[in-house]
């Protein structure tokens, strides 16, 4: 009885940790999205860094910084100084509409749909 247990413990474990690795294959590339009166691109490289680019009719905002999966939110710390200490970290709620279409969910209920640059 043990032994099943623990093989279907196992069998659990390499299901759930797949799902965040294809959830991470799926965000890598370079996506473009508006979201108000901005537009913006972010390219998610595989070793989990990324670079943003952010305008507006009157400026143009870069970033750079690191990026995880945790639980079901994925995690965003800027690493420059486009936004106040306190606001460095981001967290999403994913959805995947396909391999080219996400929508972004912040807790505050601001959607950001983005699409996948080719």
């Amino acid at each position: 009885m043990l032994s099943r247990i623990l093989l279907i413990a196992i069998c659990a474990l390499g299901v759930f940790s797949g799902c965040s690795h294809s959830k991470e294959s799926n965000l890598v590339g370079s996506w473009r999205g508006n979201i108000n009166e901005m537009a913006g691109e972010v390219r998610f490289a595989s070793d989990h860094t990324f670079a943003s680019r952010e305008w507006d009719a009157t400026n143009l905002l870069s970033d750079a910084g690191d990026w995880h999966i945790s639980s079901d939110k994925l995690v965003i710390n800027f690493h420059g100084d486009t936004r106040a200490p306190d606001k460095r970290t981001v967290e999403f709620s994913v959805t995947m509409h396909d391999q080219d279409h996400l929508t972004l969910r912040q807790a505050n209920g601001v959607e950001t749909v983005l699409k996948r640059l080719k």
